[in-house]
């Protein structure tokens, strides 16, 4: 096995705040999914009056807004600094108003009814995949343009929110395309999913079947399991019964862990176990379950890789390490800024599409001055952006290209970095 880096990934200290982000209980979904969310007519509540007008909808109350939503709204506010040192949008400041998302979908909505009777433009935010499934509908209906950093919900990629919502974290959907990436690259040519059998878990299947398909690799078992069950041994059995030669887990925090306390205890019982390397999704970073990790066989420990989406660029030496995400809630905001320059107009409905269009084929620029002052002279830009996230499909609104992050699990149960790779649609 590659010898681990010693850098501690910095989700060490974050991952409890985005437990939000990939909940796992169907009970406290909305009941209007993306799925069945039925088009309406847009009723447009904004209005044109040529400044533009942005709003924070980001967690900056609870574990939320200490470990994850105030280094976001520290960075959006850094980058409306400069941007309006620059010269702000179309002749005038970038103006922000901000609300406090929460930890829920009530209080995300409530904060979102605050800002649209500000009479915002565009949104970032929210920060949460649970408030974006349950509030995006309003979102859409108000004929606003919003970007989350961190709702990386697979279940938002068919919503039809018209071309408005866009993000700068990869989908789900592009992270199962990652882990399949990783289970290929241990050279194995057979591969048995555990995944967490509910509306968040099934998703994660599906799109790490769909991104298998393509792959030298076959899928040769699949194993659902809740999270309310005392005991995963029968499911262990069955999923190592099928001698796989890599096994992927696919749950929240609390469910991979247990999963995999049940495939040790599994292999301990079992005199011709294979020892097939075991990759998980990014949950498995989450810091309240790293006591149960410690006490995983060391030898276990070490067959486990994590994949998850790169929180921050890695930083310069002596320079600290960047506040998870916060680059890609500033570039939330520069693409919003360039896509009004483009468009000539602070109309989120002008605006929307030239925010995929201010990303990608043209000039790479990677402030909002240098590709403001490009388009000023007539030329196609291409924002590159601080996250490396910044290419956003025109069909999706999500990144076609994002980094991702191995991560091992170390002797006290903690993530420990293994590098960084790039994953693309």
């Amino acid at each position: 096995m590659a010898m681990r880096r010693t850098k501690r990934t910095i989700w060490a200290v974050t991952a409890a705040a985005l437990v939000v982000a990939a909940c796992s209980d169907d009970a406290e979904e909305p009941a209007a999914s993306p799925e069945t969310v039925a088009p309406t007519t847009t009723v447009v509540t904004t209005t044109t009056d040529g400044q533009l007008h942005v709003g924070v909808l980001l967690p900056t109350s609870g574990t939320a807004g200490s470990l994850l939503g105030d280094g976001m709204v520290t960075e959006v506010r850094q980058a409306r600094s400069a941007i309006n040192a620059a010269g702000g949008v179309l002749g005038r400041p970038l103006r922000l108003t901000e609300a406090d998302e929460g930890e829920s979908v009530s209080s995300a909505q409530a904060a979102l009814d605050t800002l649209l009777e500000a009479g915002v433009d565009a949104v970032i935010g929210p920060g949460s995949s649970l408030a974006a499934l349950g509030i995006l509908e309003s979102i859409r209906s108000a004929g606003v343009v919003a970007c989350s950093p961190t709702a990386s919900t697979l279940a938002v990629d068919t919503f039809p929110d018209e071309g408005r919502f866009v993000r700068t974290i990869p989908s789900d959907s592009l992270a199962m395309a990652a882990l399949a990436q990783t289970a290929e690259g241990t050279g194995a040519r057979t591969v048995a999913v555990a995944y967490l059998d509910d509306r968040y878990g099934r998703g994660l299947r599906d799109a790490t079947v769909s991104a298998l398909a393509n792959r030298p690799i076959q899928l040769i078992e699949q194993v659902g399991f809740r999270g309310d069950d005392t005991s995963l041994l029968d499911e262990a059995v069955t999923l190592l019964g099928s001698d796989p030669a890599v096994v992927l887990v696919l749950a929240d925090a609390v469910g991979a862990a247990q999963m995999l306390a049940a495939l040790a205890e599994t292999e301990q019982a079992t005199t011709n176990a294979t020892a097939a390397p075991i990759v998980v999704n990014e949950t498995l970073r989450d810091p309240s379950v790293q006591t149960v990790l410690a006490a995983l066989p060391s030898r276990f420990r070490d067959r486990i890789t994590g994949v998850g989406p790169l929180p921050a660029p890695e930083p310069a030496d002596g320079e600290p390490t960047p506040a998870p995400f916060a680059a890609m809630a500033g570039d939330c905001l520069n693409l919003i800024a360039l896509a009004a320059v483009q468009a000539g107009t602070d109309d989120p409905l002008l605006l929307a599409p030239e925010v995929s269009q201010v990303s990608v084929n043209g000039l790479v620029c990677r402030t909002f001055e240098t590709c403001n002052d490009r388009i000023g002279e007539g030329l196609q830009v291409d924002y590159a952006g601080q996250s490396g996230n910044t290419d956003i499909s025109a069909s999706t609104g999500d990144p076609i290209t994002a980094r991702f992050e191995r991560f091992g699990i170390g002797d006290d149960g903690a993530s420990v970095s293994l590098g960084s790779f790039t994953v693309s649609r």
